[in-house]
């Protein structure tokens, strides 16, 4: 069996460690309040996100609201991250997950590199289900039905769906850095650290 961390195969040269669990609610702040009620230690304040998501279903890239709120149960314990669609009739991803299967919808792991990370998951069965993409909201309607490799050159992470039908969520450990501009400096409270070696 593989070392914790190292993957299927131990392929030591993609090193995964779980950071989340996502769920998709239609109201953040009961979802919030029930998971407090759990034993989480705390939660932060809602963020609105905006972002450009390539639906690998579709083939269709689609700019998705959404409401963004973190649950941390303590120092190096996997956080809940809470998603809330704020157009639940609308085409995008989340959307569609809220309608299909609300509540936990997937796990995410920090990684070196979400291509490399992508692609190696990819070789063991998984498949693409969306792409969030870098760069300003608005700015990649060239990447509807475009090869999904050159999807993969802009992709700021992955969701992928694993041959069992569990979906996965691959983000750059680098990445945390950043998310105190994107959520608040609180929310890192809520955000576990990356501490695999090869992440940090």
């Amino acid at each position: 069996m593989a070392e914790a961390g190292t993957g299927i195969d131990g392929d030591a040269a993609c090193p995964l460690e779980m950071w989340h669990v996502g769920c998709v609610v239609a109201d953040i702040a009961l979802a919030a309040r029930d998971y407090l009620a759990l034993g989480a230690m705390g939660a932060s304040a809602p963020t609105l996100l905006e972002t450009d998501i390539f639906d690998a279903t579709a083939g269709r890239v689609w700019l998705e609201p959404l409401t963004i709120a973190w649950v941390g149960f303590g120092r190096d314990r996997p956080a809940i991250e809470l998603i809330c669609p704020l157009e639940p009739d609308g085409p995008g991803s989340q959307a569609r997950l809220l309608r299909q299967r609300p509540g936990a919808s997937h796990t995410a792991y920090w990684c070196a590199d979400v291509v490399s990370a992508a692609r190696y998951l990819m070789r063991l069965g998984a498949a693409p289900f969306i792409v969030p993409l870098r760069g300003a909201p608005g700015s990649h309607d060239h990447l509807d039905g475009a090869p999904f490799e050159q999807v993969m050159a802009e992709a700021a992470a992955f969701y992928l769906k694993m041959p069992s039908g569990v979906l996965v969520e691959l983000n750059a450990a680098r990445g945390r850095a950043f998310m105190a501009g994107k959520f608040g400096e609180a929310s890192l409270a809520q955000i576990p650290a990356p501490t695999l070696a090869g992440l940090v």
